[in-house]
């Protein structure tokens, strides 16, 4: 999987799941508080699923 913004390869599991560092994962998290979006536009746009956003919040 490609992060849209980076540009970059994202690991997955074998389930297919995104696997984050917990430091992007924070930085993901700053990023959501300084923005204008909802959780849900928010996860969809950066291609995490909306259950797990909401886990993360």
């Amino acid at each position: 999987m490609i992060d849209r913004e980076a540009g970059e390869f994202l690991k997955t599991d074998v389930l297919g799941r995104v696997r984050i560092r917990p430091e992007e994962r924070e930085k993901m998290l700053d990023a959501f508080e300084l923005g204008g979006m909802s959780g849900q536009a928010f996860a969809i746009h950066h291609g995490i699923e909306v259950q797990t956003f909401a886990s993360w919040i």
